[in-house]
């Protein structure tokens, strides 16, 4: 058994008084790659957002790297990318390697002096995800599958220990999404990275994670991808409060 890296004790949460988590315990090791799915509002994005630090849970408790999450020195040991967006537009004005060296804001402070030496971990962060080539690119001139890889070399350059993605593949289409997931599989196995990935695609789920959670509201499943896909129409059935109909897909 490996270290922890996460740790959710009964775990609830609510907005407003409706109740959108209810007594989640899950925890993820070390090199660990931990799929979430469920169905649209079953908390999913809550519970990155808990585990990000960003909300505090209304029950429960929270460890990560062994300590309390309010210890801010442990935000910077996490990496965290959102669902795709079309809020660049083609002249936005910030070329790719400029976005990248963003990721280092939160170390570098309000004066952002970049030196050499960050712009070694550029140069490192881009031959990740093969983008060397597209560095002083607008970033709104880049595809969907692009801007995502530049967004992914952003979490990566401040050297996370642990990398947190909220639907990432949402409006990028199907070629750019395959390498997007060879990318995330590269990085997993490579390098040793600890991942936990919101989706919707169960073909993803059942190739390419090693571990599932199955959410809505409360947790229905949390355990290996094998004993997963043994029950996973019983399991989506109940999550979903309905059959399924699962379809294969390849990756």
């Amino acid at each position: 058994m490996g270290k922890t890296i996460l740790q959710l004790e009964d775990v609830s949460y609510s907005y407003q008084h409706q109740s959108v988590l209810e007594d989640v315990t899950l925890s993820v090791e070390e090199g660990q790659f931990l799929g979430i799915v469920g169905p649209n509002g079953s908390g999913k994005s809550t519970l990155l957002k808990i585990a990000l630090g960003v909300l505090e849970p209304r029950k429960g408790t929270v460890t990560i790297f062994g300590s309390s999450m309010r210890k801010q020195k442990q935000k910077y040991n996490i990496g965290y990318v959102s669902q795709k967006s079309n809020s660049f537009q083609r002249d936005f004005p910030a070329t790719v390697e400029e976005v990248i060296a963003a990721g280092l804001a939160s170390k570098k402070g309000i004066i952002r002096r970049y030196n050499k030496k960050d712009y070694f971990l550029v140069d490192e962060v881009l031959e990740q995800v093969g983008l060397q080539h597209l560095r002083k690119r607008n970033i709104g001139q880049l595809s969907g599958g692009q801007q995502q890889r530049v967004f992914i070399a952003r979490a990566l350059i401040s050297k996370p220990k642990l990398l947190i993605l909220d639907e990432p593949t949402v409006g990028i289409d199907r070629e750019s999404t395959k390498q997007f997931y060879d990318l995330l599989h590269h990085l997993h196995k490579n390098s040793g990275l600890t991942l936990i990935m919101v989706t919707h695609d169960i073909g993803v789920v059942t190739t390419l994670v090693d571990q599932v959670a199955c959410l809505n509201k409360k947790l229905f499943f949390h355990g290996t991808r094998s004993l997963f896909v043994k029950q996973e129409k019983e399991l989506l059935s109940k999550a979903y409060n309905h059959d399924v109909q699962v379809i294969s897909h390849q990756h």
